[in-house]
């Protein structure tokens, strides 16, 4: 008897948290600023920072640049700010369909830009 009370208190509560529109919500009202190409653009070089970054980790090369710099270098290159880009990127997080597609373009860019380095040492 206690567990079927339990039970039964475990799930109201969790019938409580859902929203059955939150996610709805979140992306009629926050339209992205930033378009998907850029997106796109954007996320792949979050990628190349991080790759460097591991590089540099891995062969235990001193890097004077912090992680949050970095970053911040690739804001300034795409002329936004954390701020605008995290507000966008979780409009995109939100519609998976917009986010397939950013995310399958940046293994597009990833994998083109790897061959293209493959193709120039092999030379």
């Amino acid at each position: 008897m206690k567990n079927i009370l339990l039970f039964l208190i475990v799930i109201l509560m969790l019938s409580g948290c859902y929203r059955e529109d939150a996610g709805k919500n979140l992306t009629s009202v926050n339209k992205p600023t930033i378009s998907e190409d850029k997106m796109v653009d954007i996320i792949t070089d979050m990628y190349l920072t991080q790759a460097t970054l591991k590089y540099y980790q891995d062969k235990r090369i001193s890097f004077s640049e912090s992680n949050e710099k970095l970053h911040y270098m690739v804001f300034k290159k795409h002329g936004l700010t954390r701020e605008e880009f995290e507000k966008a990127f979780d409009y995109y997080r939100f519609d998976l369909e917009a986010y397939d597609r950013l995310m399958e373009k940046v293994i597009e860019n990833l994998v083109r830009m790897e061959s293209e380095i493959q193709a120039d040492t092999v030379r």
